[in-house]
């Protein structure tokens, strides 16, 4: 797999959610403003299938960690 980018259109609206929720100044956050630290991961959200999930929950190809074997890990415990 190679390096993964996204493009997307930053509206504010979900940056205001978690601001109210921590009592922060939702005014702040306007197009073209600056996000606090780690909110960037409110956006660029995968869109996925439920039947192109695997049981952990994550695409069955994509860019993810390859399966792991549980008794492999357990073995090494």
């Amino acid at each position: 797999p190679g390096i993964l980018r996204n493009t997307d259109y930053l509206n504010p609206g979900p940056a205001k959610l978690p601001a109210a929720t921590l009592d922060k100044d939702i005014k702040i956050f306007k197009e073209g403003g600056v996000l606090p630290e780690l909110w960037h991961w409110l956006y660029f959200l995968p869109v996925d299938r439920q039947s192109d999930l695997s049981a952990d929950g994550h695409p069955i190809k994509g860019h993810f960690l390859p399966p792991v074997d549980a008794g492999l890990l357990r073995k090494k415990l």
